[in-house]
């Protein structure tokens, strides 16, 4: 994950780049593993069990570079199907902020066209939903006060690998912050220290922060 160095690209701005392109029918089914639908030659929806199972624990940034907000469920089900920005009723994220998300879908984008993934979030009544980076998105109680001892570590991790490029978990400094993120993580409770634990652990394993797309607790970083 690329924390203040790659140019991430709102959902807007990626459909901009296609306006030239017919609208695009995708049909996915949700599986125990990954499903992947060739949407054209330079982009890819899937379906993502392992962050769709982890359920309605993300929150959509109130920034002025976030994507509004579809509303209503027939929104919804277009949206399933189309990653494109779309004509329909929308409000700002502002309007949202106490409301849960969970990742749907996720689009990759290759060939000549550059950007970061784009995922399809939607609230539990599935009223309201949007496309958008994971930039926009972060674990919904991440400003919480519980979770500060996990992310004020975190962070400096972050901004170590943005302003010098030390990446790695095993460069001393990211390994003592590491440990602290840790240690903190083991005083909360309950689905909150289930989820923190266990996204540390993917964390360690992968070894380097800047792995991106896969690990809800660095959304949004």
């Amino acid at each position: 994950m690329k924390f203040n160095k790659k140019i991430l690209f709102s959902s807007a701005i990626v459909a901009g780049l296609f306006l030239s392109t017919a609208t695009t029918t995708v049909h996915a089914t949700a599986s125990s593993a990954p499903k992947t639908t060739n949407v054209n030659p330079k982009a890819v929806i899937e379906t993502k069990p392992k962050l769709t199972k982890q359920g309605y624990i993300l929150r959509v940034k109130n920034s002025k570079d976030a994507d509004l907000i579809y509303v209503g469920k027939a929104n919804y089900k277009y949206a399933l199907k189309h990653y494109k920005a779309f004509k329909g009723k929308t409000l700002s994220p502002k309007k949202v902020q106490n409301v849960k998300f969970r990742v749907e879908k996720v689009v990759r984008f290759h060939g000549n066209i550059s950007g970061a993934p784009l995922y399809l979030v939607a609230s539990k009544d599935k009223k309201y939903s949007c496309w958008t980076t994971q930039a926009m998105l972060q674990y919904y109680y991440l400003n919480s006060k519980a979770m500060r001892g996990v992310t004020k570590p975190l962070l400096r991790i972050g901004n170590r690998s943005a302003n010098k490029d030390i990446t790695s978990l095993k460069n001393k400094q990211n390994k003592r912050d590491f440990n602290a993120a840790t240690k903190a993580a083991k005083k909360l409770k309950g689905s909150q220290k289930k989820f923190v634990m266990a996204s540390l652990k993917q964390l360690k394993k992968d070894g380097n922060i800047n792995v991106e797309g896969d690990n809800l607790l660095l959304f949004g970083f």
